[in-house]
């Protein structure tokens, strides 16, 4: 089993991106390192905060009709 981090500061953009997922021992080189077509379960997660991050929030009436159940 793997996981992982990383935040990653742009523009003064905040954006973490999380990873986790299942290895074979054999697929570990030398260096440490799993090439990504090797990981099984793969999860990704991808976060950001900052101006751009907050222009992809829905909208208030999108908020009060998904509050609503509509």
């Amino acid at each position: 089993r793997i996981a992982g981090d990383q935040l990653l500061e742009v523009n003064d953009e905040k954006q973490m991106i999380s990873l986790e997922g299942k290895v074979r021992p054999e697929d570990v080189s030398e260096n440490n390192s799993v090439v990504s077509n090797r990981i099984a379960d793969a999860k990704i997660h991808y976060v950001g905060d900052g101006v751009l991050a907050d222009g992809q929030k829905p909208g208030l009436i999108t908020r009060v009709l998904t509050w609503l159940g509509l």
